[in-house]
């Protein structure tokens, strides 16, 4: 059955599907074999070119563009709400 609440649409029986698949991946899937089968060592990321050193320097540049962001909007939160009480 489907319900609407406003302009969004909610479907009762797809969550219950996302579950059951979920459990089937995670229950019916050996855990021996979802062991052995990784994808690289950390010497082949190594290799590659995938080293600590870049993976922190990625999560730095997203983290702090994220902060950037807020805080620029929040900065203009703040003039516009200043402007309105003038």
């Amino acid at each position: 059955m489907i319900k609407s609440r406003g302009s969004v649409v909610w479907h009762e029986d797809l969550r219950a599907a996302a579950i059951a698949a979920f459990m089937a991946a995670v229950l019916l899937y050996p855990w021996d074999a979802r062991a052995q089968s990784t994808c690289c060592t950390v010497e082949e990321w190594e290799l590659i070119g995938i080293t600590a050193e870049k993976i922190a320097y990625a999560f730095g540049w997203g983290f702090g563009a994220v902060v950037f962001c807020w805080f620029f909007g929040f900065g203009i939160g703040v003039a516009v709400n200043a402007i309105r009480k003038l």
